[in-house]
């Protein structure tokens, strides 16, 4: 499950719609990580890199959608409640297009279909980020807050 209050209000409210729309074609679906810390997406990017196992991201940290609460992974749920990658994901890609998101699905270097992300993230990335200190990394600006 993911948590909505870490997500961007504006995509919050796209992804009900989205829900929604799932719930009317009969997709049974569930988001299973939204909000990502840098130190989660750096261990993503590390993935198939300098650590064990394939690659499941192309982005460092501070350019995931997921780290600006502008994007949810989802999977399908299958018989007995269990959570399934199997499911019909080119309905699912339509239905999220139809809420106005952009669908991971159709990503030209690393297709992934889980992925759900809100079209404008890059704006909601400008304004959350701030300069680095000397010596240090960007850190998102905590004086903005989430709408």
């Amino acid at each position: 499950m993911i948590d909505w209050s870490q997500l961007y209000r504006p995509f919050a409210e796209q992804l009900a719609d989205l829900l929604q729309l799932c719930a009317g074609a009969g997709l049974a679906v569930e988001g299973t990580e939204g909000y990502r810390s840098p130190q989660r997406q750096a261990e993503l990017y590390a993935r198939g890199r300098t650590q064990a196992g394939p690659r499941v991201t192309n982005a460092r940290p501070g350019l995931s959608p997921h780290q600006w609460g502008c994007a949810v992974d989802f999977v399908f749920i299958g018989k007995e409640g269990k959570r399934t990658y199997e499911g019909d994901w080119k309905e699912f890609g339509c239905l999220v297009e139809r809420a106005g998101l952009v669908w991971g699905g159709k990503f030209l270097t690393m297709p992934d279909r889980p992925h759900v992300e809100y079209g404008r993230w890059r704006e909601v990335r400008a304004a959350m980020w701030r300069p680095p200190k000397a010596g240090g990394c960007r850190v998102a600006n905590p004086a903005h807050k989430r709408r």
